[in-house]
């Protein structure tokens, strides 16, 4: 995972709803984003909640694909594509060590 990209907590995404996405922010915070309802559709805003992030939990979380909205200096608005995911599950494409997520993500990880 890469500063500026997008995460979700997978016991979040397992347990349904509209879960609150994270954006990493630097090497140590995640910035919490909110979902709301706009025109029949659900987006979602930065807070100024944070979060420690570290490496060691990247295993908590999935990439969250999104879509930018509307960003300017006070507000980020962003929709989350979350049926997008690739949520963990037995039908490993090429996973012959189970890290078929570490794969797609080898390249961001070691700039």
């Amino acid at each position: 995972f890469q500063s500026g990209a997008f995460v979700v907590l997978k016991t979040d995404i397992s347990n349904g709803g509209d879960p609150p996405i994270w954006k990493i922010d630097g090497k140590a915070l995640l910035q919490k984003y909110v979902p709301f309802e706009q025109d029949g559709k659900m987006l979602y805003k930065n807070t100024s909640t944070y979060s420690g992030w570290s490496a060691n939990n990247k295993d908590l979380y999935y990439p969250a694909p999104i879509v930018f909205k509307m960003q300017n200096r006070k507000e980020t608005i962003v929709e989350f594509l979350k049926d997008n995911i690739k949520v963990d599950a037995p039908k490993s494409d090429d996973g012959e060590d189970g890290t078929e997520e570490g794969e797609e993500e080898g390249v961001a990880e070691t700039a």
